[in-house]
């Protein structure tokens, strides 16, 4: 079974994908709203794309994007590796 995804692990996914486009000093957390971060879909989709390789699944990307918030995501990815079994 594939690490326990954490707040931190998709915060450093979330800056290495949004590089720039976050504003300088914005603190992320747990419930920190996703569509209030300014990414585009494409960055939203890598993150999506580097958190499944990271734990070797498959999302439904639909799914997935029913996350609102940074916990919301850390949730969804860890119960659909407890799923994946």
């Amino acid at each position: 079974m594939p690490e326990n995804v954490t707040v931190t692990s998709i915060v450093a996914l979330i800056r290495r994908e949004a590089g720039r486009s976050l504003p300088p000093g914005l603190t992320l957390h747990a419930d920190s709203a996703l569509d209030e971060l300014g990414l585009s879909s494409l960055q939203i989709a890598n993150v999506l794309f580097a958190l499944e390789s990271r734990m070797g699944l498959e999302f439904d990307p639909a799914d997935a994007l029913r996350a609102r918030t940074i916990g919301g995501l850390v949730e969804f990815a860890n119960a659909s590796a407890v799923a994946a079994g």
